[in-house]
């Protein structure tokens, strides 16, 4: 018997954060840097349209290309750090580098201002605590 408004443990469904592929990856992203990376392609497609317009010289195509290597820097910084979950295990993408952590490595998952995975290595190698970049907690 059941409280009201109150499922039983069979009808409980995991609930989780993130947003799953259609490949069936789990994927972990701050919403804050999506919605500036966004804003920043909607300002940047605003801008070049108004250079195309108005400016047909070689200081309206420096400012263009200038344009073009922030997004890159942007995209690195905002879009790309992301933490995909799947059957293998856990991949890391942070700006610098992805780090591919299968399940049985996986020591623990810490939280501390970001957060930490915790894998075993091999023998003569310490073990590793891998930083998501593109996680925080509070």
């Amino acid at each position: 018997m059941s409280l009201p408004n109150q499922t039983s443990r069979g009808e409980q469904q995991a609930r989780a954060a993130g947003h799953v592929n259609a490949n069936g990856q789990r994927v972990y992203r701050m919403m804050g840097p999506v919605i500036l990376w966004w804003g920043w392609v909607a300002f940047l497609l605003l801008a070049l349209a108004d250079l195309l317009i108005q400016g047909h010289q070689l200081p309206s195509a420096r400012v263009a290309l200038g344009a073009l290597t922030v997004t890159g820097a942007v995209y690195a910084g905002a879009l790309w750090p992301k933490v995909i979950v799947d059957e293998s295990g856990i991949s890391v993408c942070n700006p610098f580098r992805v780090f591919d952590i299968p399940w049985a490595s996986v020591k623990g998952v810490f939280l501390a201002e970001s957060v930490e995975i915790q894998c075993a290595r091999p023998a003569p190698k310490k073990d590793k605590a891998v930083a998501c970049w593109s996680l925080a907690s509070p």
